[in-house]
């Protein structure tokens, strides 16, 4: 149960970690690869002694042992997949002239960690100790955002990257994805977690707002974007739990909105004209826009260079042209740009599984889905382990 507890922990500490394909990796990086082995050797010893628990800890328990189920999860195989693709894409690529073996040896190295973090998590979901895991997780988010969320108030110096709110973590968008990452995990553990379980569901409650504050504080434009289908979610849970009609749910939200929107240009008239302005200027040349659409771009040239299996672990996108050393800013393209159409296979594999789940709160999962994956278009989140922790 310990090892499982400080496991969820470092999950959240993830975001502090500088385990971004960079050479420099520090105590909190091993710490949290340490607490997944840990956590998964005691589950492992303990299931051999004791029958293996249902996913989560509820419903009945599977007919396979626990550490079988859970190596024959989408998300094993799906680790498994990701893990064997990038081993090829590197071993291909090993003599590039446009990085060193040594840079992308080092490149590698996040996605074998996350591959291994994600493996170690998903079998743990098949154990006793499922509940250490998420108390674990729950508490250290409540602490991570009640100390953020007064750091951003009071704008604590160190916690802003230039204007910016980030937290302890390496940038800003690192601390959006794992308030994103963090707000849906929580939401999914409140659905799954039996009535009984009072106390860790206050936590829980307690802590989702709080994430989803310090998150805004982060400016981040892709935490915006990907913000409805989250608190889309969020809603199917509470129409859930009051037997409220779907439809009566949409027709009040539309009418709310409808209203807010006359009050607000009655209050304010000239509001949307200087909306509209604004929206207009983040097309000009140079802003975050533009740029974007050049690693874009850039991004897919590298990966038509290289279609099958992509130019290795690395940043191959950049500004003036690919091979420039920059990420393309969007999770699909990089993983593209890195490990060709092979890597993209475990990816469609995994869709195919989630297809796939019993229909009860389908449209919640899709709606949890979609959350993560609007955030994955506008920053590379591959190798950030919170990221998959929230997918699986």
């Amino acid at each position: 149960m310990i090892p499982a507890f400080f496991f969820g922990v470092m999950l959240v500490l993830a975001q502090m970690t500088t385990l971004r394909g960079q050479s420099s990796v520090g105590a909190l990086d091993i710490l949290l690869i340490a607490s997944g082995l840990l956590a998964l050797a005691t589950a492992l010893e303990l299931n051999l002694r004791q029958p293996a628990a249902a996913p989560m800890g509820v419903g009945s328990p599977p007919p396979q042992a626990g550490f079988v189920a859970g190596l024959a999860s989408p998300l094993s195989l799906f680790a498994f997949g990701s893990a064997l693709a990038i081993t090829v894409s590197l071993l291909l690529n090993i003599q590039r002239p446009a990085a060193s073996a040594e840079d992308m040896a080092t490149a590698a190295i996040p996605f074998y960690a996350n591959a291994l973090l994600l493996l170690c998590f998903v079998i743990l979901l098949y154990s006793r100790h499922v509940r250490g895991l998420i108390w674990g997780f729950s508490l250290a988010s409540l602490l991570v955002a009640v100390g953020y969320t007064i750091g951003a108030i009071i704008q604590l110096p160190q916690m802003y990257v230039e204007t910016r709110f980030a937290g302890f973590a390496s940038n800003p968008n690192q601390s959006a994805l794992q308030a994103l990452a963090t707000f849906v995990a929580l939401l999914i553990c409140l659905v799954k977690l039996p009535q009984r379980q009072s106390l860790l569901k206050l936590v829980i409650y307690a802590a989702m707002p709080l994430t989803l504050i310090y998150g805004l504080f982060t400016v981040s434009d892709s935490l915006i974007l990907a913000l409805p289908p989250a608190l889309a979610a969020a809603g199917l849970v509470v129409l859930d739990r009051f037997r409220i009609p779907l439809w009566v749910a949409v027709f009040c939200s539309l009418l709310l909105f409808i209203l807010f929107l006359v009050g607000l240009a009655i209050a304010v008239p000239d509001i949307f004209g200087g909306v509209g302005s604004a929206l207009q200027a983040q097309f000009t040349v140079g802003n975050q826009d533009t740029d974007r659409q050049a690693l874009w771009n850039n991004g897919l040239e590298a990966w038509g260079n290289s279609f099958w299996w992509g130019n290795g672990p690395g940043a191959w996108s950049g500004l003036g042209g690919p091979y420039q050393g920059q990420e393309a800013h969007n999770s699909i393209i990089d993983w593209l740009s890195i490990a060709g159409l092979i890597g993209i296979i475990p990816h469609m594999y995994l869709m195919i599984a989630l297809a796939r789940v019993r229909p009860r709160f389908r449209l919640f999962r899709f709606a949890c889905f979609l959350a993560l994956f609007t955030f994955t278009m506008f920053h590379f989140t591959f190798r950030l382990p919170v990221f998959w922790f929230a997918m699986a």
